[in-house]
């Protein structure tokens, strides 16, 4: 089976820098544009691929392979080629504290197509889109009754990250921090191996370098 994958890739700001008295905003935009009739990325042998700018941080991103066997399987190769070329764009990147570039791909406006050998393409699938609303309730008990401690800060940017292993970071972060270092919490909990158990871990552990 071979696809031919049309993606919109943008490059973004990993944030602005918003404070009383000061403001950036750090735009990161494409240089040029590249193309080769047979390339491999990211262990993928690829025909007709190119980036293409259509705006200062807009491009089309383009390629054909019969290296997959499904959309799924496309759309977790192109997971792959945002993080690379994220951590490409961020590497050594001199201005991190305003904001460090990183690469996003709109996969609902993706093209995923079947290509025959007479070069005739077929939708793999329709789309679908849903939008909500919600109607947040704020009144002076709630704002009264609010507080803040590092947790709840922790829990937040848990709650920010779109990503689930960005969730897991954060709140693994306060289970880490701050519950492991609670003597009054940890006096409730015993350990689930033995002493000769944990010393068994560590020697294999140490298999491994």
């Amino acid at each position: 089976m071979k696809f031919e994958v049309i993606a919109p890739i943008e490059l973004c700001s990993s944030h602005d820098r918003n404070m009383i008295d000061f403001y950036s905003n750090s735009t990161f935009k494409w240089n040029n544009d590249i193309q080769a009739h047979q390339i491999e990325f990211l262990n993928v042998n690829l025909a007709n691929f190119s980036i293409s700018p259509q705006t200062d941080t807009r491009a089309e991103l383009k390629f054909e392979t019969d290296h997959f066997q499904s959309k799924q399987e496309v759309g977790e190769y192109l997971s792959k080629i945002e993080s690379s070329l994220s951590a490409h764009y961020g590497q050594n990147h001199q201005n991190g504290y305003y904001g460090i570039p990183f690469v996003e791909i709109d996969r609902y406006s993706t093209d995923i197509r079947i290509l025959d050998d007479k070069r005739i393409d077929v939708a793999i699938s329709e789309k679908l889109s849903m939008r909500s609303e919600t109607k947040l309730l704020l009144d002076v008990a709630i704002i009264e009754s609010l507080f803040f401690n590092p947790i709840v800060s922790l829990y937040n940017d848990g709650l920010r990250a779109r990503e689930p292993k960005g969730k897991f970071l954060n709140w693994f972060t306060i289970i880490e921090e701050f519950l492991e270092n609670n003597e009054q919490l940890n006096s409730k909990f015993h350990s689930r191996f033995t002493d000769s158990e944990i010393q068994e871990i560590r020697d294999f552990s140490r298999k491994f370098g």
